[in-house]
């Protein structure tokens, strides 16, 4: 059983859009650094389902989850 979704430690929620250099960062910790505490579980590759890392970056805050 997946462990509750939660926002990463030490991190705080978004409350500006996040430019294009702040996602790639957010997604480099995400997946390489600490998928855990993104509430994200990697397969024996290395990868997550496109679902798991949307829903991580949305609990993030309200300016993660719209387009631009």
């Amino acid at each position: 059983m997946k462990s509750p979704a939660r926002t990463p430690k030490g991190s705080t929620r978004m409350t500006s859009t996040p430019s294009r250099s702040e996602i790639s960062r957010v997604l480099s910790h995400a997946l390489r650094h600490a998928p855990g505490e993104y509430g994200l579980v990697l397969d024996p590759e290395g990868w997550a389902p496109l679902s798991e890392v949307l829903g991580a970056l949305h609990r993030l805050g309200p300016k993660w989850e719209g387009s631009p």
